[in-house]
């Protein structure tokens, strides 16, 4: 498989050339999960996904419950179908929980402390949605030292045991819910079952894919996401170590604008083939992977920075190199898109 390729059907997968979708619940259970450690510019990651979509469309989903944002793999910040997150908890939060152990004992966490914060957390939570800083102060008032780091943690785990997720905001702070005010209820599946949906829905999302790819974005050993393609590979094309379901669509040339930690960046093991020859050197200095990058003929061109006022946005592009008068155009309809995108929040 060619560069090329490769590139194009990832696009197209990606739901990035020609969206199928017409809804930010709709692309976001399809992709099975979106990183989302930016709250504000995950909502561009989703947004640029749906037909005819703007910021303030996607902020009702999540406020709504339609998605929810909690940590699930690796672990980082994703957005997630509320139909899903049970049965994507309950398959990789054991992985999770394994790989933390190492910091919790360093902050003095045990178990039989998670007890005794999750229930403070769970009931101060009941019926209500809170930010970050009143769970703190929750915390504080019986004694448990929450700085910021252990903070961390001791949200995690909650979420880890699918007893809380993301609330509606309040003003500019994301908040905390009770899980089961939020989700609704759904059948429990097997472990096996689990591991095949996601990797099904990975592979048709994301590909064309390796199982090292797979394996990344999960979080989960490569022994298990072995496990969960051989499950699906049947229902799979191939083409040398790439995986993916067959795409009729045809990306055309265009030019892209992507947030930091953009799923078509962030989720492969392997990311050479979005570094542009020649600039290398530029990428490494800038780490574009986690900026907001210029994606050109599939590829990293360069980065650009956003500046939000009251009634303004602004935007500064970056590319590493000189643009054709047709490239320049289309990077501008790019910036145009964003804008638009912003201000009809």
């Amino acid at each position: 498989m060619t560069t090329k390729t490769l590139l194009q059907q990832r696009l197209l997968h990606q739901q990035l050339a020609s969206p199928a979708f017409d809804t930010p619940q709709a692309v976001v259970q399809y992709l099975g999960a979106v990183q989302a450690q930016d709250y504000d510019m995950s909502k561009w990651a989703v947004g640029q996904r749906v037909q005819n979509c703007h910021a303030a469309i996607v902020e009702a989903a999540i406020n709504e419950g339609h998605i929810i944002r909690t940590h699930v793999l690796r672990p980082t910040w994703h957005l997630v179908s509320p139909e899903d997150l049970r049965w994507m908890l309950a398959l990789t939060a054991p992985y999770i929980k394994k790989r933390n152990v190492h910091y919790e004992k360093k902050l003095e966490l045990d178990d039989a402390f998670f007890r005794k914060s999750n229930q403070l957390i769970c009931k101060a939570l009941a019926g209500k949605h809170l930010a970050r800083n009143e769970i703190k102060a929750v915390l504080d008032k019986a004694g448990i030292k929450s700085d910021p780091l252990r903070l961390v943690h001791i949200m995690i785990r909650p979420e880890l045991e699918g007893l809380i997720c993301s609330g509606a905001r309040k003003g500019k702070q994301t908040t905390y819910a009770l899980a089961d005010e939020r989700l609704p209820p759904v059948k429990a599946i097997s472990r096996e079952e689990a591991l095949a949906n996601l990797a099904l829905r990975y592979f048709t999302s994301h590909g064309p894919a390796t199982l090292k790819d797979f394996a990344w974005w999960s979080g989960l050993p490569i022994t298990v996401a072995r496990e969960g393609l051989a499950a699906v590979q049947q229902e799979l094309e191939q083409e040398q170590e790439y995986f993916f379901k067959a795409h009729s669509g045809k990306a055309t040339p265009n030019i892209y604008l992507l947030p930091n930690y953009d799923e078509y960046l962030v989720a492969y093991a392997d990311r050479a083939a979005l570094h542009h020859a020649g600039n290398e050197d530029k990428m490494q200095r800038s780490a574009p992977f986690f900026d907001n990058t210029i994606i050109i003929d599939g590829q990293v061109a360069g980065t650009w920075k956003r500046e939000v006022k009251k009634d303004e946005i602004k935007v500064s592009l970056h590319p590493f190199g000189k643009l054709s008068a047709t490239q320049e155009n289309k990077l501008k309809k790019a910036e145009k898109a964003y804008i638009r995108f912003m201000h009809s929040a």
